[in-house]
């Protein structure tokens, strides 16, 4: 296409040339058509200005995404959430070690009989002393915890479920970073397309004005004209370039910066799953997928919410033991100021209206689960049914426009060697020229969809390990 490019602009020159020259003259040499292309000069010819930032590589973007992303980082945070709950529940099945002490002043005082070691009775103030003292150091360990070992399975569950989403988001996040380098590629063609037709815009607008010198009512009309195409040339390169300085900004935004980021020219489209950093493998099954994965087990989670509060009516046992210090040893069980007792506990609670709603609102919860997993299979489904059409159609759409293109070039050719021979009027020569255009950019813009169509029917089938 680069061939093409750079001769037909030339070929109009000297078509216009050749058809603008008296015939006494056309024996003359021909200008140069380099030349006449070179010495076109106009300040929107200038390239775009260049990216703050530019990537250098796949793997450059998916680190700096993976790093800076919030929707990745607030996936991590619920991870971390979520075993930190799993740590909790793990709380109710450990050892729980405490120590209490108390110390007692008796305000009001009896009188009460002493026993004396010789046997000799006295009178004196009881309780005696009046201030007492006791230091307890209890261990209570489950034994029987049925609720307590089920919750904890449940909470281990929820961070598979919460691992999962997390590797959903990645999957997305990197599917929006490849689509917003695509776009910044295909934005960069198309203002090169539109850069070249306001060159070539230009060359036939100066041909126009210095035939248009010689006289003649048809060669105004042919400058007229020429103007009307520069002017379409013209809107059609700031819209190009305002599409590029957004395409940069929004793969900026992806990588989590406020400034415009570029592609560097070498990177590849292909190379995005040649490195083995990407921590990525293709599917088998779409009900694979994490986010499949994950609504699978939230329905677990829930339906296991579901019969948790029916295991808080079962019996619970624990083994408890108590070493105890009182400061009166006249007070203590053994007549001693330490003392150590060793027991279980039961409970068993066999009615709370309270857990009985929470088990009915957990059934909602449940159901909800179930219909949103129904939903996201239908949507994963869709997504690879419609993914793979989409591939199949930009391929049909391509070659469309790869027959289209090469019609409207050699309609454009042979306009301009009808013009040359005073065949067709400059109106017929300019609308080819207009259709050569558009069909140019109409092909630029049709192989960047048939990429972002094979990218998407890849990454809907993606699984990733963020």
């Amino acid at each position: 296409m680069r061939s093409l490019r750079s001769s037909w602009p030339l070929a109009l020159v000297c078509a216009v040339l050749l058809a603008a020259t008296p015939r006494r003259a056309r024996a003359d040499p021909a200008p140069d058509p380099d030349a006449l292309l070179k010495a076109v000069n106009d300040p929107m010819l200038g390239p775009p200005p260049s990216p703050v930032k530019v990537l250098g590589s796949w793997i450059e973007g998916v680190h700096i995404v993976r790093s800076n992303s919030p929707n990745i980082r607030t996936a991590l945070a619920r991870v971390e959430q979520a075993e930190g709950l799993s740590r909790k529940a793990l709380g109710a099945l450990l050892p729980s070690l405490s120590i209490t002490g108390t110390a007692t002043q008796h305000m009001l005082l009896g009188l009460g009989t002493a026993f004396l070691a010789s046997g000799v009775e006295q009178g004196t103030t009881i309780p005696q002393p009046p201030l007492g003292a006791t230091v307890n150091l209890g261990l209570a360990l489950p034994i029987i915890a049925p609720r307590a070992w089920f919750d904890r399975a449940t909470a281990s569950r929820v961070v598979e479920s919460v691992h999962a989403a997390g590797a959903n988001i990645d999957r997305i996040t990197l599917a929006t970073l490849a689509d917003a380098i695509v776009t910044v590629v295909m934005a960069e063609r198309l203002t090169e397309i539109s850069r070249l037709s306001l060159r070539s815009a230009l060359a036939v607008l100066d041909i126009s004005n210095r035939s248009a010198q010689l006289g003649g009512h048809t060669m105004k009309l042919d400058v007229l004209r020429a103007e009307q195409e520069v002017s379409i040339a013209r809107t059609q390169l700031l819209q190009t370039n305002e599409g590029l300085l957004r395409a940069r900004e929004a793969l900026g935004t992806v990588l989590g910066d406020a400034s415009g980021w570029g592609v560097a020219p070498g990177l590849k489209v292909d190379g995005l799953f040649s490195e083995k950093e990407m921590a990525c493998h293709v599917l088998g099954d779409v009900r694979a997928r994490a986010d499949l994965q994950s609504a699978k087990l939230d329905v677990e989670v829930a339906e296991r919410n579901v019969r948790s509060p029916l295991y808080a009516f079962t019996p619970k046992i624990h083994a408890v033991s108590t070493l105890g210090y009182v400061s009166n040893a006249l007070a203590s069980p053994n007549g001693r100021h330490l003392s150590w007792t060793v027991g279980a506990l039961l409970t068993w609670e066999l009615f709370d209206g309270v857990r009985l709603g929470e088990r009915a609102a957990n059934k909602g919860t449940y159901h909800a689960a179930q219909e949103s997993l129904r939903e996201t299979t239908r949507r994963g489904q869709l997504e690879v049914t419609q993914s793979r059409r989409a591939v199949e159609a930009a391929s049909s759409n391509l070659e469309v426009s790869r027959s289209s293109r090469g019609a409207a070039a050699e309609a454009a050719h042979l306009s301009r060697v009808a013009f040359a021979g005073g065949l067709i009027t400059s109106l017929e020569l300019t609308d080819a020229t207009r259709r050569w255009r558009e069909s140019e950019l109409s092909f630029a813009v049709k192989e960047f969809e048939l990429v972002r169509a094979r990218l998407t029917a890849l990454f809907v089938m993606l699984g990733c390990d963020p």
